[in-house]
């Protein structure tokens, strides 16, 4: 039989920001929002830690992002997310199952992870 699943609401739902957004992305069952000031919020699913939150529960409510204070820009994968901070700095969570999150491991990320930039050459 079908297992059971929560269904995505049929009609547009509003969502509660503490400030207006300025950039929004969608996972594969998970989105997120950069505010005007820099901080990312995500709600949705969290089975690879999409809401950082240091658990594995779903959340219908966005969820603040700690540790990503002037985000400037913000992508998100299928099940994670990356924001770039002031100053150049990117720093990635979510699922790495396939190296996505760059730094050279296969392990999600529950927090915020800086990524390693390849070195420049002169």
């Amino acid at each position: 039989g079908a297992g059971t699943r929560a269904l995505a609401p049929l009609r547009p739902a509003r969502v509660d920001l503490p400030e207006p957004a300025v950039e929004v992305g969608l996972g594969r069952e998970h989105a997120c929002v950069r505010t005007r000031s820099g901080t990312v919020a995500c709600w949705g699913r969290n089975d690879r830690h999409q809401l950082s939150d240091g658990t594995a529960e779903p959340s219908d409510r966005p969820k603040l992002i700690y540790g990503l204070l002037g985000a400037e820009q913000l992508a998100v994968s299928a099940d994670g997310a990356c924001a770039r901070l002031k100053g150049g700095e990117v720093r990635c969570w979510g699922g790495n199952a396939a190296g996505e999150l760059a730094d050279g491991s296969t392990v999600d990320h529950d927090v915020p992870m800086p990524i390693k930039a390849p070195s420049s050459r002169p």
